[in-house]
């Protein structure tokens, strides 16, 4: 995946690697809170398996709600111009 960043010209990446690899361990921890709430393996094995499925799918919604989110308070229009458009 870096090295395909890097062919692409986004080398900046390399540089959020620790960003990245928090909020991974972030989930991570969620992850396996959820495991440990089930005390049978065979249960503790499904909640992995659903986990990882719908928490995937789960995760990349939020993430894009956070981006969504960030990107209006980070790269909003300047002052006096409509949203989009340049005076």
């Amino acid at each position: 995946v870096l090295d395909t960043f890097a062919e692409l010209g986004q080398d900046q990446f390399d540089d959020l690697l620790v960003q990245y690899a928090r909020g991974a361990e972030t989930i991570a921890i969620a992850d396996l809170t959820a495991v440990g709430y089930r005390t049978d393996v065979a249960d503790m094995a499904e909640t992995v398996v659903v986990g990882t499925v719908l928490g995937d799918a789960l995760n990349a919604s939020f993430r894009r709600m956070a981006q969504e989110h960030l990107s209006h308070r980070m790269f909003s229009a300047p002052r006096g111009t409509e949203e989009g458009t340049q005076s």
